[in-house]
């Protein structure tokens, strides 16, 4: 069994790759590329395992593009909002240029990491 099918009336397999090429958002080009690939007969497992998102996700990209093509799938959320303050955005380029001294231009987040951690306790 399939499940949901996206439907075409919105753009074909061939107009989707088109668009896919031109898109600059990757999350977008991901949803439009599981369309696609569901348009071109793959399974809704398959495209899970291609995209790499669960099959619940495919079915709900498949639903929001029946509803409202390319619009409905644009990610609405801008993410989390930022944890780090200006202050500590300016430390912490003080302690990356101290650290790309001291080890020859390695600054790791793990090194960032320990120091956000000190300084929000």
């Amino acid at each position: 069994m399939r499940g949901i099918e996206p439907e075409i009336r919105q753009a074909d397999a061939k107009s989707l790759k088109e668009l896919i090429k031109q898109e600059r958002d990757p999350k977008l080009a991901r949803r439009l590329n599981a369309i696609r690939l569901l348009m071109l007969g793959y399974s809704q497992k398959e495209v899970a395992k291609i995209t790499g998102v669960s099959r619940q996700i495919i079915l709900i990209w498949v639903r929001k593009w029946n509803q409202g093509g390319r619009e409905a799938l644009v990610s609405k959320s801008g993410g989390s909002k930022s944890k780090v303050t200006g202050e500590m955005r300016a430390e912490i380029t003080k302690v990356a240029k101290v650290e790309i001294k001291t080890r020859r231009g390695i600054v790791t987040g793990k090194v960032i990491h320990g120091y956000l951690k000190k300084s929000t306790t």
